[in-house]
């Protein structure tokens, strides 16, 4: 390793960031961290943070690609100071902090974790994970995460607003809420005094001639007008997703999506987590295939490491959690990709009239009817279709 590198890494928290700089690699990093606790600072997002920042002259700076909204703008000024920026992924930096016995849980021991990782894998860009927040995939990744907090924000109001109109106007407590495509709801558009089509205005004036309700109070109609600013931004945002999802780049991802019948949230999620394929293939351009010993211990059997990768990356692969004495298996990666492609299943797959006709669905669906047929618990059954998905999905992509 050259004496020019000079890696600064940094553990990005909510409030402040701790980086420490590393120019070779010591012997013992535990020891090293023992000896130089106080060579990895605390900096606050602020001018002065980032002036000692980049007082250290990173040529290189390793950071984890979680809290994105936090680690943005440390990654950006550095790239805009012309400083390589180096992703590492969570699993990769937590299996090098243990195999070093750095704490567990210390942003200080992670910051020169991340540091030493950098140095120890400059040469092997495998080791690091190709994201990158400020390309199209980085941008595609902010707004499905948005998608994500709005659908989370206006739930606990439309319940409140239903609790309301159960008293206030009952004939509608229950009327669909659902936007049409481009458009905001109906039902909420009524409610906040929007201009909506004369048949609806029509529709529901009869009912509310009829109301054995209390009328329509201010509050309610407050949160009819949060919802559709609500149902406005998602519009807009889903308009973003889909002209960066039709980028010629994703053309090869949207022919396989299509034969899934996802949806454009599901896709520009997935798409947001998986693209590159080349993230989950070896150095010469394949799957990494390995040979292990077999669960009998008899024998020997292939280990697809690559597929078990692009898995993990989906929120469907398994790791290790370990506390004490205690160890267990928990499911690992994207919640928000594992959530998706169940939501999937639910609507494209379970319901016989929603099932695409692509030859993938067909087949998914019959695996789907089967198991269900043969009294496979219902939970499992779904898991197992899933599973055949997310493989059927990796070849196809590869293909």
């Amino acid at each position: 390793m050259t004496t020019e590198l000079r890696i600064v890494g940094i553990d990005i928290s909510a409030h402040f960031v701790a980086a420490t700089l590393l120019e070779s690699k010591p012997d013992d990093l535990l020891v090293h961290y023992r000896k130089y606790r106080d060579k990895i600072f605390k900096l606050l997002p602020n001018r002065d943070g980032i002036t000692e920042l980049l007082a250290m002259k990173p040529t290189h700076a390793a950071l984890e690609p979680t809290g994105v909204n936090y680690s943005k703008i440390w990654a950006e000024i550095l790239s805009d100071h012309g400083v390589k920026i180096l992703w590492v992924g969570h699993v990769n930096l937590k299996a090098h902090r243990n195999s070093n016995r750095m704490p567990n849980k210390n942003d200080y021991a992670d910051a020169l974790a991340l540091a030493h990782y950098g140095l120890v894998h400059i040469d092997q860009p495998q080791y690091f994970v190709k994201f990158d927040p400020f390309s199209k995939q980085g941008d595609i990744r902010q707004l499905c995460l948005q998608l994500g907090h709005l659908n989370r924000v206006q739930s606990p109001i439309v319940n409140r607003l239903r609790q309301n109109l159960a008293y206030e106007f009952p004939e509608i407590a229950e009327s669909s809420g659902d936007r049409s495509r481009g458009n905001v709801a109906t039902l909420f558009r009524y409610i906040a005094g929007e201009k909506i089509t004369t048949q609806s205005i029509n529709r529901f004036e009869k009912l509310k001639a009829k109301s054995i309700g209390v009328g329509i109070s201010q509050f309610t109609k407050y949160h009819a007008v949060r919802l559709c600013d609500i149902h406005r931004q998602e519009i807009e945002i889903e308009t973003s997703l889909s002209m960066l999802t039709s980028c010629p780049n994703f053309d090869k991802y949207n022919k396989v999506f299509d034969e899934f019948g996802f949806g454009q949230r599901v896709r520009a999620l997935i798409l947001s987590t998986i693209y590159p394929m080349e993230t989950f293939l070896g150095v010469n351009g394949k799957p990494v295939v390995e040979i292990v010993p077999n669960l009998k211990g008899t024998g020997t059997a292939k280990r697809h490491r690559s597929l078990s990768s692009f898995r993990l990356a989906l929120g469907h692969g398994m790791v290790e959690d370990s506390s004490g004495e205690s160890t267990d298996w928990v499911n690992g990666g994207s919640k928000l990709c594992r959530i998706a492609l169940w939501q999937w299943i639910f609507t494209r797959i379970e319901p016989v009239k929603a099932r695409p006709d692509t030859e993938i669905c067909k087949e998914l669906s019959e695996l789907y009817d089967t198991l269900k047929l043969s009294g496979v618990p219902i939970k499992l059954v779904r898991s197992r279709v899933l599973s055949r998905a997310i493989r059927k999905m990796f070849y196809m992509l590869l293909s």
